[in-house]
This record gives structure tokens, sequence and C-alpha cells, in this order.
């Protein structure tokens, strides 16, 4: 159909789309985040794990951060998070994405809007170690 518009334009197929153009695009898109991650000296991460209507939690993290006078959010991870909401499995997600991330030692400060006192206590204190003093 859009070569009947233009014969100039090539479609890709779907699976150069889904294998190749996509891949690619989230590399560039990463490498750029980093980029700007590694420019700033100091990140708040929020933490978020939630359950659809199926029962299969997901784990998100954001990072916001300030550099040259701009404030910055991104998404670092929405992912499927397996096995049960422990702090030790949440410090085991977490420490995967942040390490993936290069941002270990930049972590200033750790958000876990609704997560129950008990899990965030422990989880807390677990990443604690990831906290970079202030």
């Amino acid at each position: 159909m859009m070569h009947a518009v233009d014969a100039r334009v090539i479609i890709p197929s779907r699976k150069h789309l889904s294998t190749t153009l996509i891949t690619d695009m989230a590399t560039e898109i990463q490498h750029i985040l980093v980029k700007k991650l590694n420019e700033a000296n100091e990140l708040s991460l929020t933490v978020d794990i939630w359950s659809n209507r199926q029962m299969r939690s997901c784990i998100g993290i954001t990072a916001n951060l300030i550099s040259k006078w701009m404030l910055y959010n991104a998404m670092l991870a929405c992912r499927r998070f397996k096995g049960h909401s422990t702090a030790d499995n949440i410090d085991a997600q977490f420490e995967e994405i942040v390490s993936n991330f290069g941002i270990t030692y930049k972590v200033t400060e750790v958000e876990l809007p609704e997560v129950p006192l008990a899990v965030e206590n422990r989880t807390l204190m677990i990443l604690r170690e990831y906290l970079r003093p202030n």
C-alpha cells in the first residue's frame, strides 16, 4: 500500500522489525541513558512492585537525577518479577538492574512506594549497602 504512495518507501518485515530494528533502537537508547546516568553525581531510585489481574508480578525501577540544572526521570526497568516478593528477591532483582547500568555507587536514595512495612524495612536494610553516603 505504501509502495503505491511512494515507490521509494520500503516497509520492513515484521521479523526484521522485531529482531533487528527494535533491538538496535533499544541498545542505542540504553547507551544514551547510561551516558546521562554517568553525568550525574547522585541518583534517586524508585522501586515499585505490582501484580496484574492474572497475579503476575512486575518490578519497575525509575531513576531521578539532576544534570546541568535539568531534572531527568528515566525508566531503568519494567520486567516480570519471578518468585515471592521477599526482601531477598527484591534485592536480587534490584542488584541485577543497577549493576547493568553501572550506577551502584551513585545511588543516594531509594523509595519503595506501597510495599508492606515488614518487607520494606527488611528491603531497606539490604538496599542500604547500595546507598552512597551523602
